[in-house]
């Protein structure tokens, strides 16, 4: 994570043989001041700029939420949508049942509400007797 510079500077100050190290501190100060003036603000730079894998991350993450949120507020716009002219109107009719039979079940309702279904049970008495 640190400069190149100020890494090389480092490893001139620790390396073993006195030869390879700076001479005095005037040299290490004169090398930091190199460093500062001109190596360090690449290297901020560089530092601070983000890999390319985190940008493409951070913008599929952003899809995918413009995503849900503009599902959302579809489901949202389609559930409130004006209900048809006939719907809560109350609607009255009969159904004829074949004679001898009697109902069994109550009455369900399609989802789409068109239809209407129940179960009849023929009693047991003779049906051609009559």
């Amino acid at each position: 994570m640190t400069p190149p510079a100020l890494d090389r500077l480092v490893r001139r100050c620790l390396a073993k043989d006195p030869e390879d190290r700076w001479q005095n501190a005037r040299d290490l100060a004169s090398e930091l001041r190199w460093i500062q003036e001109s190596g360090a603000t690449a290297a901020r730079a560089e530092i601070a700029k983000p890999p390319w894998w985190s940008i493409a991350w951070m913008a599929a993450a952003v899809a995918v939420l413009a995503i849900g949120v503009a599902g959302a507020l579809w489901m949202r716009s389609s559930a409130a949508a004006e209900p048809p002219a006939w719907a809560g109107a109350a609607v009255r009719f009969e159904v004829a049942s074949n004679e001898g039979t009697t109902m069994t079940s109550a009455p369900i309702v399609s989802s789409d509400g068109r239809s209407l279904a129940w179960l009849e049970s023929v009693s047991k008495r003779c049906l051609l007797c009559h």
